[in-house]
């Protein structure tokens, strides 16, 4: 029997579920069987192979006024081959806006200008491209590592994950070639942080391919069930399934499926828009929520047909709630 406290898990919550479904129908209740978990493309598939211009040392020698020496100093050292992708991204987004402003000194010389022109329109071109390695590196790779036990306390937030909503509007200004909002910039790789050790989108796969393994388990059992008012009229057995539905269905799963429907609703246009233009990327979106064999989809029919079967077994006793059985 499922009982709340600091040991119990989901599995616990679904496995209580299926033996209060077989005692009120007198079934055999087995889970369908298990999927593999849906995994990222590898990182080397997520990652863009970006070779920027590099500028000859005379070229260099002659920006000492220009801010931008600096950086580039940083790039070409030690240091800067050994930069993370969100910082190549910073890096970028620094070097467009202070090049720019060295190529509006009145004493640049020609050879400067061009280097510089050149790199501009590299980063320019590619800034998404430059994004896109931010997002898609490591920290990426930890938030779909899903927790092995996920505490019975913890919920999805319902507008999904906040920090991606930061990284579309800097996609968004980036596209739209407008001055990005410093503060985005200096929260990035706090919010890249932040989004490995949440820890959400794993979770969350994990916890749709739990609950959509249960649900078809019982979904089977259920279409070959008898129904418990065999002469339409409710009775000791109806009052038991009824509790069931009350208590069990609405009480706990309904909820608990809500939360997991609500998070992948709006989690869906975040890694949509994210995924544009990455190969890799756009391709595991396709797979996670728009192939009918994928999990999102296969979750949300499992549940449809969960919530019409027990329409069908309340409405033979004439226990239908006045409202509808609720889908998420």
């Amino acid at each position: 029997m499922f009982v709340a406290g600091c040991s119990a898990n989901h599995e616990d919550l679904w496995q209580d579920y299926a033996m209060r479904m077989e005692n009120v129908f007198t079934l055999d209740i087995q889970p369908s069987t298990e999927s593999p978990l849906l995994t990222l493309p590898p990182r080397r598939e997520r990652q863009w192979q970006l070779t920027p211009p590099k500028m000859n040392l005379w070229s260099f020698l002659k920006l000492y006024e220009c801010e931008v020496n600096t950086l580039v100093a940083k790039k070409n050292g030690p240091m800067g081959k050994a930069m993370l992708p969100s910082q190549s991204f910073l890096h970028a987004l620094l070097f467009v806006p202070k090049a720019k402003s060295c190529l509006a000194l009145p004493d640049i010389n020609e050879d400067s200008r061009q280097a510089l022109t050149q790199a501009i329109a590299f980063y320019e071109r590619n800034s998404i491209k430059y994004l896109h390695n931010a997002l898609f590196h490591e920290e990426w790779e930890k938030a779909f590592h899903g927790h092995p036990t996920w505490p019975m306390d913890h919920t999805y937030p319902s507008n999904g994950i906040h920090q991606l909503n930061d990284f579309i509007v800097i996609m968004d200004q980036l596209q739209d070639q407008q001055s990005l909002d410093p503060q985005l910039s200096n929260n990035l790789e706090q919010n890249l942080k932040a989004l490995s050790d949440s820890r959400y989108p794993g979770n969350w796969l994990r916890h749709i391919q739990q609950a959509q393994r249960h649900l078809d388990g019982i979904n089977q059992a259920l279409r070959e069930a008898q129904t418990v008012c065999p002469l339409g009229k409710a009775n000791r057995q109806s009052d038991i399934m009824n509790n069931v539905f009350r208590l069990h269905f609405s009480g706990k799963i309904q909820p608990w499926v809500s939360q997991l429907y609500r998070f992948g609703q709006a989690f869906d246009p975040q890694l949509k828009q994210l995924s544009t233009g990455q190969p890799a990327m756009e391709a595991f979106y396709e797979q996670l929520f728009t192939d009918p064999s994928g999990p999102w989809q296969r979750f949300n029919l499992a549940w449809q047909s969960h919530v019409k079967l027990w329409q069908n077994q309340l409405g033979a006793c004439q226990l239908m709630p006045s409202g509808p059985v609720k889908t998420p």
